[in-house]
């Protein structure tokens, strides 16, 4: 008999600490620069109901506020303004809620969860760039599996230099898509995150990401899926929905990426017959 996914998540899965408030999750060998990370005192919990009430009026104002605060603490990376901007929605995106399970693709739904999973994050950061921006071509979603930061989706910004961002965790880095891939190690200086949740149980996962990001262990192997915007993304999320909870193998068609094979690793470990 064909073995059935047990595996629900809201759009590709997102496997991010196996047993959290394990072992595994305390400050040890936390890297330095994580462990005393950031925070953007700007999002108080006034202004984040705000963003949650009406993100269209909100944000506007709130990215103004915050302008100097954020532009001081990501100085070392020598951002655009436009890169500033979309940082700074990834970090909105990671205050809105703790890391935990979500099944929401809706901006009103996401606006409402209490807690979100790393396709939340980035969904919810793409739906607040139309906001404030309008449809832009650079910010790119991208999923990976089986490598250094295992199953985990993340947010680039396509421009001259490149910026990685991953809203799951609060961290903006300054580094490409394709330097990432290639394995190029970064400088400390070039890595913030703020960790704007008490959340001691990710110390664990936030260390790997550092560690893949600063001494460049991620491999073009890794790749799940990549989208141009949040537009294919969402599509995409809302073609293979009725998949999931089916056979593996069928849903496995629409991966035709290097981590395809990690990705049924995973959904073969949680299923049954």
């Amino acid at each position: 008999m064909k073995r059935k996914v047990r595996w629900a998540s809201a759009v590709l899965g997102c496997v991010i600490v196996a047993g959290l408030g394990g072992a595994a999750a305390s400050h040890v060998n936390q890297p330095a620069d994580a462990r005393s990370s950031d925070h953007l005192l700007c999002l108080s919990p006034d202004k984040l109901a705000g963003v949650r009430a009406d993100p269209r009026k909100a944000i506007p104002a709130l990215y103004e506020s915050c302008a100097s605060e954020v532009d001081q603490k990501l100085g070392p990376l020598d951002l655009t303004a436009e890169e500033e901007r979309i940082a700074f929605l990834s970090v909105l995106a990671h205050s809105l809620a703790p890391y935990g399970a979500s099944r929401s693709l809706k901006l009103e739904d996401l606006l409402a969860d209490t807690s979100m999973d790393c396709d939340n994050y980035a969904i919810l950061t793409g739906y607040f760039n139309d906001l404030f921006a309008g449809r832009t071509s650079k910010l790119k979603f991208a999923g990976f599996d089986g490598g250094a930061v295992g199953n985990h989706a993340q947010l680039f910004v396509n421009t001259e230099k490149g910026l990685l961002l991953d809203p799951t965790i609060g961290l903006v880095a300054r580094i490409g898509f394709d330097d990432l891939l290639q394995g190029k190690p970064l400088d400390r200086s070039q890595i913030v995150i703020f960790r704007q949740h008490e959340q001691p149980d990710l110390d664990f996962f936030v260390k790997k990401v550092y560690d893949a990001i600063l001494l460049g262990k991620y491999k073009p192997r890794d790749i799940l899926y990549y989208f141009d915007s949040i537009q294919e993304y969402m599509k995409f999320s809302e073609s293979i929905g009725p998949l999931w909870g089916k056979e593996v193998d069928e849903l496995l068609l629409h991966f035709p990426t290097p981590a395809a094979g990690a990705l049924r690793r995973n959904l073969s470990s949680q299923s049954t017959d």
